[in-house]
């Protein structure tokens, strides 16, 4: 395991920033997006899933995120 960014991760992310203008702000709305549109679709879905949900895609998203910090 590393804890160095993939190339095409920060890519990622400086595109989101810097090439579609991303708000940092949006990534709760992201977040949350995709939660409602889970509990809609998702029949078995409950609060253990949000949950694993966030807990799943926090990294990515602080990660998304810190690109505004750094620049």
């Amino acid at each position: 395991m590393t804890k160095v960014a993939d190339e095409q991760l920060v890519k990622l992310a400086v595109d989101h920033k810097d090439k579609f203008h991303v708000d940092s702000e949006l990534y709760a709305v992201f977040v949350n997006s995709v939660l409602a549109a889970l509990e809609r679709i998702y029949p078995r879905y409950n609060n253990e899933c949000a949950v694993a949900w966030r807990i799943t895609m926090a990294p990515g998203i602080e990660f998304m995120k810190h690109i505004y910090d750094v620049e």
